[in-house]
């Protein structure tokens, strides 16, 4: 989630520097635009979704109709020309000119509209003069501050400015009058003048993002507008055609689209991604090497390289490294070193003279808020980084962090599970030896039962057996009887077998149980615990229930003597 919501942000984040209004219009209502937008027509987001607001506000009355046929036509299916003009109006009424590229995408289960809009007005006030004197025409190019020039029919140039000069390497006044062939390089000369070709057959102009060249063998990138020129009768005359260096712009879109593919090939490994954002940044950065150094236990540890030397030392004392003061200042920007082989780093950091360093970037890495390492970048030439390459540095570093805690976090997770695996080791060990303590107490209660048997078979019931034969009356004979089955209960394991499977007999009905499994009568049951014959039926018959006997043939008796 936290990886979605970064892409999001850097994705706003370029929407909003656009130097071209963007906007997304649904149902007649902005559902948002940029900044570039609110500067054009002096008004904010908030305004334009107020109830009173209408879309038409900003559109001249002159090219209302123009824009009502285009609404009309979208609505009942027909094609429309993604590319168009129209007059209009800010805020604050006054008239301007923009250019719109726009696109219908599905939204809400109805049709969105999507535009880039640029405020073409000053370029357009140069199409119209262009019918006034080569003079006039001069000092119009002239204030613009992107390349930009007039061509005739031939695709000669008419009149440059001085922009467009510098770009080829011949002076402004030297160029009119010359052809693409004798300006550029033939391939893209060739190209150049297709694209006059079609512009005026067409009548129609035209954006074109593409390489320039110069004499000197520098490519840059511009964005190239090129627009037809007409003379009174309406004919067109040549061409107009101005180019904005876009070199940084698109050179910044490609550096995002390979940090977003770097993202997106993660491993669950974080020091396998922290070699690959390691790469990514000396590529991108085009250094000599570039390094991710990290302070473990006192020590400066290289954890990423990129084209480092075979030589290289990767572990080393941290003090007079570069890397080691930057990780101890309080900065967060990025920190650069230039003429390295004059600053005392030639003396304490032993990678600057031996590897002929001229120029160092390193920005501060932390995890958990605390500073831990740098990401670095070194050259052997001097070197200066462009802006766009400072935030590269700055999202590459945050992309560090993040795998630094993620590293952390797994360390600390290995710790817990090796300590609970110690701790499941011992409570096996402990309770193996309580296992072996309650056999030894079982085998030992067993030993204490068998000895008390054996005294009770030799020491009481030989004594029982004479008594009961030495004449007692009926009472004294009973008495006895009592005493000779309450002794055998006790050595007997039937009583307590029988307890612990029908925890619910009552005592009363345990002695009945015992002595009707000793096969006595109801009468003579009663006799032994005083208790009429009635009562030890009843107690009969509550034994059968809760044994689950009641209703059923099977024989009581037999059931009780299944209890060993």
């Amino acid at each position: 989630m936290l990886k979605k919501e970064r892409e999001e942000n850097l994705f706003l984040s370029i929407v909003e520097q656009s130097q071209d209004a963007i906007y997304i219009l649904f149902e007649g209502k902005f559902e948002y635009f940029n900044r570039k937008f609110s500067e054009i027509f002096h008004i904010t987001l908030e305004e334009a979704n107020r109830p009173e607001f209408n879309m038409f506000n900003l559109v001249a009355p002159e090219s209302r109709h123009f824009i009502e046929e285009r609404i009309k036509k979208i609505a009942q299916g027909e094609p429309v020309e993604p590319h168009y003009d129209f007059i209009a109006l800010t805020k604050n009424g006054k008239k301007i000119v923009v250019e719109v590229s726009v696109s219908y995408v599905p939204y809400r289960g109805g049709t969105a509209s999507y535009g880039i809009l640029r405020d073409v007005t000053a370029r357009k006030r140069i199409e119209e003069k262009l019918q006034e004197t080569k003079h006039q025409q001069k000092a119009i190019l002239d204030n613009i501050p992107d390349i930009a020039w007039l061509k005739d029919r031939e695709s000669r140039y008419i009149a440059v400015n001085e922009p467009f000069g510098k770009a080829c390497g011949v002076r402004p006044e030297d160029i009119g009058g010359r052809t693409d062939l004798e300006l550029w390089p033939r391939e893209l000369a060739e190209k150049y003048r297709e694209e006059d070709k079609d512009v005026m057959q067409s009548g129609r102009q035209k954006l074109i993002e593409e390489p320039l060249v110069g004499r000197d063998g520098k490519s840059i990138w511009v964005e190239t507008i090129k627009s037809p020129i007409y003379d009174e009768r309406g004919n067109v005359m040549g061409t107009a055609g101005i180019a904005r260096d876009i070199t940084e712009k698109k050179v910044s879109r490609e550096r995002l689209s390979r940090i977003n593919e770097c993202f997106l090939s993660f491993v669950a490994d974080p020091m396998e991604n922290i070699q690959r954002l390691t790469a990514l940044f000396g590529m991108i950065m085009g250094a000599t090497c570039a390094l991710y150094n990290r302070i473990e236990g006192g020590i400066l540890c290289t954890i990423g390289q990129w084209h480092t030397p075979p030589d290289f030392n990767p572990v080393d004392k941290p003090d007079g490294h570069i890397c080691y003061d930057l990780i101890k200042k309080d900065l967060d920007s990025p920190f650069i070193v230039r003429d390295l082989q004059h600053t005392s780093y030639a003396q304490t950091d032993p990678n600057v003279v031996l590897y002929k360093l001229q120029t160092y970037i390193g920005q501060k890495v932390k995890c958990g808020g605390v500073p831990i390492g740098t990401l670095c970048a070194v050259y052997q030439d001097d070197y200066f980084p462009s802006e766009s390459e400072i935030k590269v540095m700055g999202i590459i570093a945050s992309a560090l962090s993040i795998q630094e805690e993620q590293h952390r976090a797994g360390e600390e997770l290995k710790t817990r599970e090796k300590e609970l695996f110690i701790k499941s080791r011992s409570l096996e060990e402990v309770n193996t030896a309580l296992k072996v303590l309650l056999k030894r107490r079982e085998e030992d209660s067993k030993e204490f039962e068998k000895r008390v048997l054996s005294n009770v078979k030799k020491l009481i019931d030989p004594y029982i057996k004479k008594l009961k034969k030495s004449g007692l009356n009926p009472d004294q004979m009973i008495y006895a009887d009592i005493l000779e089955n309450n002794i055998s209960e006790i050595t007997s394991s039937f009583s307590r077998d029988l307890s612990v499977k029908y925890m619910d007999l009552t005592p009363q009905e345990i002695h009945v149980a015992h002595y009707i499994r000793e096969g006595k009568r109801s009468k003579d049951i009663a006799k032994l615990l005083h208790i009429t014959e009635r009562t030890v039926n009843f107690h009969r018959e509550n034994i059968r229930k809760k044994l689950g006997l009641a209703n059923k043939k099977t024989n009581i008796r037999s059931y009780l003597l299944s209890f060993s």
